[in-house]
């Protein structure tokens, strides 16, 4: 069933129909809407979550992408952390 006109893939994509791969069950007992998923904001959070967490440097990365070859100050920004630890706010 299609609700209302097709998006397009993508900006300036066109208007061909795309399936919109949304699961929705409903609770039998309840007659209410249990679960509704939807793939690409899925994968949309898992990327963003992969990209956050830092990851150790493989072997086989060149010395270009190491941490000691950043120019990031990172001496300074762990100097930073302990200084601002007792200026953070506090309940009273």
């Amino acid at each position: 069933m299609s609700r209302g006109p097709p998006h397009p893939r993508s900006p300036g994509g066109g208007t061909t129909a795309v399936p919109a791969r949304n699961t929705v069950r409903v609770g039998a007992g309840h007659r209410v809407r249990a679960t509704v998923e939807v793939r690409e904001a899925v994968d949309a959070a898992l990327l963003l979550a992969e990209m956050a967490v830092p990851h150790p440097a493989r072997p086989t990365w060149p010395a270009a992408l190491y941490l000691s070859q950043a120019q990031v100050p990172y001496g300074r920004m762990l100097s930073l952390d302990e200084r601002l630890e007792g200026a953070a706010g506090r309940p009273v």
